[in-house]
């Protein structure tokens, strides 16, 4: 079963939903409440990384690195939180669907073609929006099809790498990439950083449901009831809920938004799995431990 691209359609399919039927207020509370129970459930589920880093002192320096970056982001709104988040967004569909996938020397050509058709479809979707409008058109569109053109020579070159149920899914998911980005081009689909984040929230919402079976319906169950405890609880401060009034007015929920996405996506850089092997590198203790992990 082609499971990644069904989750990557049942998540623009969820985002297309809420956008739709959903009044803006409620969108934006459901945003903040889904956003925020993400960003607590990231650290859960990298507790495994986080000692890792703990025990390896060698680690540290990178890691005070990406702390300092996150905590300079409230002072100088740097790094962009989106362009920062494109590039969070396209490690995490490129590498998504690769952890099943046997190791080979080889697929590092795959995955770089791969990184780069899903950076340029994000900046070619978002191009009418701050900072991106500043980068010249005709410059994204060239950019998306030399990452497309070698993203296709590299998928059939290395298709050997790939077992078959394996390459119809990796073939079908970013097909769904393919569509979108025609639609924002031809059609003039108008799409938003905000649903660009839903989607990467629901993404993470549905992937749970492939494993829960085996070693891993223990921690899974776990998480999807922490998913709806936490959103509960964050929905209760949301200017939907009315709880907080003087609190949670929508400016001062997007401040925070801002921060802690700027202290999620560098963190992950330490954390995440949907990482190159170099970055990885830097903060686990032995090369056994990246390639088990």
């Amino acid at each position: 079963m082609p499971y990644y691209s069904i989750i990557r359609l049942m998540s623009v399919g969820s985002v297309f939903l809420i956008y739709q039927f959903m009044s803006a207020k409620l969108f934006f509370s459901a945003y903040f409440a889904i956003l925020f129970c993400h960003f607590v459930l990231s650290f859960y589920s990298s507790k495994h990384q986080l000692v890792e880093i703990v025990k390896n002192k060698k680690s540290w320096p990178f890691f005070l690195f990406l702390v300092l970056l996150s905590a300079s982001y409230p002072f100088y709104g740097l790094p962009n939180i989106i362009l920062f988040f494109g590039v969070h967004h396209a490690l995490n569909d490129t590498y998504l669907s690769l952890h099943n996938v046997k190791s080979n020397k080889k697929i590092g050509h795959f995955i770089l073609s791969r990184f780069l058709f899903n950076l340029a479809s994000y900046l070619v979707i978002l191009r009418t929006i701050p900072p991106i409008w500043h980068i010249p058109v005709g410059l994204l569109e060239a950019f998306l099809l030399f990452s497309l053109f070698i993203f296709a020579y590299s998928a059939y070159y290395f298709r050997e790498l790939f077992d078959k149920n394996q390459y119809k899914d990796l073939i079908l998911f970013e097909a769904v990439n393919i569509v979108v980005v025609i639609g924002s081009l031809l059609f003039a689909w108008k799409i938003t950083y905000v649903q660009f984040v839903f989607y990467h929230l629901f993404l993470w919402i549905f992937h749970p449901f492939w494993k829960m079976s085996g070693d891993q319906v223990h921690f899974n169950s776990k998480y999807l009831l922490a998913s709806v405890v936490f959103t509960i609880l964050f929905f209760l401060i949301t200017p939907e809920a009315g709880l907080f009034p003087q609190i949670t007015m929508e400016h001062h929920l997007n401040r925070q938004i801002y921060i802690w996405g700027a202290v999620h996506v560098n963190l992950t850089f330490a954390l995440s799995r949907n990482n190159p092997h170099w970055i990885r590198s830097l903060f686990a203790r032995s090369p056994a431990r990246i390639m088990q992990s």
